[in-house]
């Protein structure tokens, strides 16, 4: 006993202990491989949150009432070696989430930016029949959907745009062409509906009316 402190080593305690005022661990913490109900660290008067490690896995686990809430000022998930970034976030900025240390999606002030060589690909739920879908929602009134097409100096050069009436407009840049592209067999098909009115194929024949795999005409009107 030195100045009211007891110091002892190698102590063996069994069942459950209680401390008045901090306990300070010089040597660190240390809980044998456990799970949910056995050799786990724990915090709150029903046990809410738990922590341990059950020998392949290390577990965080809020059981107690209300959420989990992480608070910083900046928050960082690095992979093991503490040499990567997986996600980030800076309090009243920017979140960024990573791919192998490469930066994949970021949140800017009035947008979100995605990166990567092979764009944006959605899919249905895996087994299951469903379409890939993207939906453009704009919000109030008189205002459109709109997807602008960007050269690298950040000038728009492109636009397709879904009009508050019903009307799509295709537009081209400035003084510059819109092309509709097909190869092979292909060919470029008008419709009303599920009804096919004109097609013009990959060879330059253009067919109004009926008898839309024609070739041997360049224009043929049926009707």
């Amino acid at each position: 006993d030195v100045d009211g402190h007891t110091n002892l080593d190698n102590v063996s305690v069994a069942g459950v202990s209680t401390f008045t005022g901090a306990i300070t661990a010089n040597g660190g913490v240390r809980v044998p491989d456990g799970d949910v109900n056995n050799n786990y660290i724990s915090a709150g008067d029903s046990q809410d949150i738990k922590i341990y490690h059950d020998g392949s896995h290390s577990y965080i686990r809020d059981i107690g009432t209300g959420g989990l809430r992480i608070t910083s000022n900046s928050f960082n998930v690095l992979n093991s070696s503490n040499g990567e970034a997986m996600i980030t976030g800076t309090e009243d900025g920017a979140v960024k989430l990573y791919y192998d240390h490469n930066l994949r999606l970021e949140t800017q002030t009035n947008k979100t930016l995605f990166r990567g060589s092979g764009g944006i690909a959605v899919y249905g739920d895996a087994g299951q029949n469903q379409n890939g879908q993207i939906s453009i929602h704009p919000v109030g009134s008189a205002v459109y959907s709109n997807l602008f097409f960007y050269n690298a100096a950040g000038n728009s050069y492109a636009s397709i745009i879904g009009h508050a009436g019903q009307t799509l407009f295709f537009t081209g840049g400035t003084n510059g062409p819109l092309r509709f592209r097909v190869n092979g067999s292909g060919f470029h098909s008008f419709q009303e509906g599920n009804t096919q009115r004109v097609t013009i194929t990959a060879g330059g024949s253009v067919n109004i009316g009926a008898d839309f795999t024609q070739t041997t005409y360049k224009l043929k009107v049926t009707g």
